[in-house]
This record gives C-alpha cells, structure tokens and sequence, in this order.
C-alpha cells in the first residue's frame, strides 16, 4: 500500500492519494516456486546415483556428491 499527502496551495495538507494491491497471488506463486524448488533440490541432492546438470556447450553446471 501506499499513501501519499497531496498538499494545497498553501502547503497544507488537504487529503490523501492511497493505492493498494493485492499480491495474494504472487504470495503463492513464490511459495509454490519455492517448495518445488526445494523438492528437486532436495531430490537432487540426496539421489545415490551421480547427477549432474550441464549447458548446451558441455560446461558442468552442477552435480550431487554421488
């Protein structure tokens, strides 16, 4: 939210501007994001096999300790 004095001629302030957004929305969808992140990380982390994540040129970009 934000508010905002809007003053008169003589520098008074004679009301306010408020705005508000809802961000429930974008509130989940972090949340979200952030628990599938941690499930694959998690995933990734603790699989016996190796894994490994690399670019399209061939660099290694990550890898678990397997």
């Amino acid at each position: 939210m934000t508010i905002t004095p809007v003053c008169d001629a003589a520098g008074t302030v004679s009301h306010f501007v408020a705005i508000k957004q809802d961000v429930t929305d974008r509130k989940r969808a972090e949340q979200a994001l952030r628990a599938s992140e941690e499930r694959y990380r998690m995933l990734f982390e603790q699989n016996l096999a190796g894994v490994f994540r690399c670019a399209g040129n061939g660099r290694l970009l990550d890898c678990n300790n397997a």
